[in-house]
């Protein structure tokens, strides 16, 4: 399954395997990992929110609407 990440301006698209996660992780799980890989304090990921879809998961910022 993958893992489409937009953070900081930036856009990348990993395997959850790179990040030794299966489907069913939660959304702490999938920050603690994104943020061991680039060297983060998983803090500075808390505003990130998941978006579950059959074909992935897009880990984004909240969208501001208006």
């Amino acid at each position: 399954m993958k893992l489409h990440l937009r953070w900081e301006g930036k856009s990348q698209t990993l395997d959850l395997s790179e990040l030794a996660l299966q489907p069913n992780a939660t959304d702490q799980q999938i920050k603690e990992s994104l943020a061991a890989m680039y060297q983060l304090d998983a803090k500075g990921l808390k505003n990130l929110v998941m978006d579950r879809h059959p074909e992935g998961i897009v880990v984004r910022p909240s969208a501001v609407f208006g």
